[in-house]
């Protein structure tokens, strides 16, 4: 099956290609990425469940020009322990905490969505919400 995530068509709708990799291909290899692509749920379960079988070391992440480990390219017990310091940092009330900024934020988002008069749910809200919050947190502008 021909599958390529990174293009234009695929962004735009990628829905026809997920329902089309679940009939036809639910465990696709793409050897370009050296990565398998696994779309049906109970089989993205299993793959998470079992970490000793389906590495996500593999996922190649560098901060200048070195080998970074973060909790998206390590398996346990490293990713263990960068999810403990991860939901320490929040807590229920420092999420609490952070709602009345949350608001702010999502609100000039949205406004800038009824400006344009169409959105991108994704690009226009899902992405720029959580970096934006977390940029503030780090102290980033």
């Amino acid at each position: 099956m021909d599958f390529n995530p990174f293009s234009p068509e695929f962004h735009a709708d990628p829905y026809p290609a997920y329902a089309a990799l679940r009939r036809e291909a639910p465990v696709l290899r793409m050897d370009a990425a050296n990565m398998a692509v696994v779309t049906r749920y109970d089989d993205v379960v299993q793959v998470l469940k079992s970490p000793n079988l389906f590495s996500s070391s593999a996922i190649g992440m560098q901060l200048r020009g070195r080998p970074t480990r973060t909790v998206i390219n390590t398996d346990p017990p490293v990713h263990t322990e960068l999810r403990g310091l991860v939901n320490r940092a929040f807590t229920p009330r420092m999420v609490a905490d952070l709602e009345p900024r949350i608001r702010e934020i999502t609100t000039a988002l949205l406004d800038r969505i009824v400006e344009d008069g169409e959105t991108d749910l994704v690009r226009d809200l899902a992405v720029p919400l959580p970096v934006t919050v977390i940029a503030e947190l780090l102290g980033v502008e």
